[in-house]
């Protein structure tokens, strides 16, 4: 089995990163995980987070719970695998050592693609979303401008019948 090692990475730091991009409080995401704002200041602070934590906060960030593991703070958004390590007796697994790495046979990816992919997903369906509001609400004012205009017309007629 792989084992993977990196003295920077600061699972506290990469929740506070994470539920910053998310525009979340730490009142907001105590809430959702069910502990204190208190609680989750000082799980912030924690250089490493218990998987049962860590696997909630994840969770509810909407975040593999790997990129809390494997992401380092100073290169925010990318994992920064210092060393992978082949435990067993076999040597068909790499050992690698270097910014990214392949651990046994799954490949350790830049996550920062990935998220700028999301975000740019939902930046597209917002624009898509508002644009189509928008034509309504168009739509809606011209309605109701020529409804406006029969009104009128039919203002004058009646007054010219009188």
């Amino acid at each position: 089995m792989a084992q993977i090692t990196d003295k920077k990475i600061h699972q506290g730091t990469n929740v506070k990163i994470r539920r910053t991009v998310k525009n979340y409080t730490q009142e907001y995401l105590a809430e959702l995980i069910g502990i204190s704002q208190k609680n989750l200041s000082d799980i912030e602070k924690q250089s490493t987070i218990d998987d049962e934590m860590l696997n909630k906060i994840a969770k509810a960030l909407d975040t593999d719970v790997q990129w809390f593991k494997l992401n380092d703070p100073d290169n925010v958004g990318r994992y920064n695998i210092t060393t992978i390590t082949n435990n067993s007796s076999e040597t068909s697994s790499p050992t690698y050592q270097g910014q990214f790495g392949n651990a046994e046979t799954s490949t350790i990816i830049n996550n920062s693609l990935h998220e700028m992919m999301k975000v740019t997903e939902k930046a597209l369906a917002m624009q898509r979303k508002n644009f189509e509001r928008e034509m309504e609400l168009k739509e809606e004012i011209f309605k109701l401008k020529l409804e406006n205009i029969l009104l009128k017309q039919d203002d004058e007629s009646l007054k010219r019948k009188k």
